[in-house]
């Protein structure tokens, strides 16, 4: 998943990327921002819109992201992170109950981007 003011791209395993534009929608760019702010582990940014707790250890834990802005409440009820020495799932809560789940196994991380990644 590759996240941008403008787009969050995704690419599956099976190599099939799929490509949502901000198309200029003030809460899309704003929201990208926000999840953008998750992965790089921006923690400002985060506490001026959600309530973060924390359960665990430094080998095994949560957070939840708690929205306390209009904006992030339009789109989710609760952002919960999970993981041990990397981030193993977020899982997305909307306020209608439904939830959507991101796992994340077999991870690597090279030194630099390649010139694909950078396009």
């Amino acid at each position: 998943m590759v996240v941008t003011k403008s787009a969050i791209i995704q690419t599956a395993a099976s190599g099939k990327k799929t490509v949502t534009k901000s198309n200029n929608n003030a809460t899309f760019e704003s929201f990208s921002s926000i999840i953008g702010a998750v992965f790089r582990g921006d923690a400002e940014l985060l506490a001026q819109h959600f309530a973060i707790y924390f359960e665990g250890s430094a080998e095994n834990w949560t957070i939840g992201l708690i929205p306390n802005d209009s904006t992030m409440q339009a789109v989710a009820a609760k952002l919960v992170m999970q993981g041990g020495s990397t981030l193993t799932s977020v899982t997305l809560y909307e306020q209608s109950g439904d939830s959507v789940r991101y796992e994340f196994s077999k991870q690597t991380f090279a030194d630099r981007l390649t010139a694909t990644d950078k396009a």
